[in-house]
């Protein structure tokens, strides 16, 4: 067992925290539910980091990794679930909103390869 993340995992790690910060901060729904689901999500997506790099223990079995994965895109899912009204950007100009699209989609899938790959890195562990 080792006590030491890489630093981009450390890096990445702060990114996960800060995001899970300043949705609670711009979210005009700051329920008790709502900040625990958001820092909840936060943990969980932190603790696939800290399994896969031995800081943590690997829970005894897959149910639980597969539950700590369901219940962060349940979140996710949950707290945009606004956004897919935004998404159809209806006063923008078609070629605008192509381009939105695309760089978000972009944006969004080259910033969570990180997390795919240690997710996978996890999985891995219990074949």
């Amino acid at each position: 067992m080792t006590l030491l993340l890489p630093l981009w995992a450390i890096f990445y790690c702060a990114l996960i925290l800060a995001s899970a910060a300043g949705t609670i901060m711009i979210s005009g729904r700051r329920t008790a539910i709502y900040i625990v689901g958001e820092l909840l999500s936060a943990v969980f997506a932190i603790s696939f980091f800290l399994f896969n790099y031995g800081v943590l223990a690997y829970p005894s079995t897959i149910m639980i990794v597969l539950m700590m994965l369901s219940f962060i895109l349940f979140q996710e899912v949950w707290v945009n679930r606004e956004l897919y009204s935004f998404l159809r950007m209806e006063d923008v100009n078609a070629n605008e909103r192509k381009f939105t699209l695309w760089f978000t989609t972009l944006f969004m899938g080259i910033f969570l390869l990180p997390f795919f790959w240690v997710l996978a890195e996890v999985f891995k562990h219990y074949l």
